[in-house]
């Protein structure tokens, strides 16, 4: 059985056409990333999901935070957060950024999110 985690990547999303809607925006991005899940098909183990954090700025200019599922076990084979944090990367730039250029939104460099540790529950007496 294989177990998941996922990994958050957030990048700036820049809209070159200054004539379209945030709306028209949003359903630019939700092609890019479907063109990008269907070509990455058969390449890559992942899920992902984005989320525009906040509206867009005066520039046209918004943040976009990156939900990548990833099995932790494919094949048998178990892998660390460092790859998965590298696959995410993978996905894209290899993936979703170029889908991203073809429709006029400028993606910024990607970063990891640090995410919280899990806390321990507290020990009952």
């Amino acid at each position: 059985m294989s177990e998941s985690t996922d990994v958050k990547l957030r990048f700036h999303l820049q809209n070159v056409d200054s004539g379209a809607s945030e709306e028209t925006v949003r359903r630019s991005f939700d092609e890019a990333m479907e063109a990008a899940i269907e070509e990455a098909g058969g390449k890559t183990d992942i899920d992902a999901k984005a989320e525009f954090e906040g509206g867009f700025l005066g520039v046209g200019e918004t943040v976009v935070v990156l939900w990548i599922l990833h099995a932790l076990k494919v094949g048998g084979v178990a892998f660390g957060t460092g790859a998965m944090t590298a696959a995410g990367k993978s996905f894209y730039e290899d993936f979703l950024a170029p889908q991203l250029r073809k429709r006029n939104l400028l993606p910024s460099k990607v970063e990891p999110v640090a995410t919280p540790p899990k806390s321990k529950p507290p020990a009952s007496k």
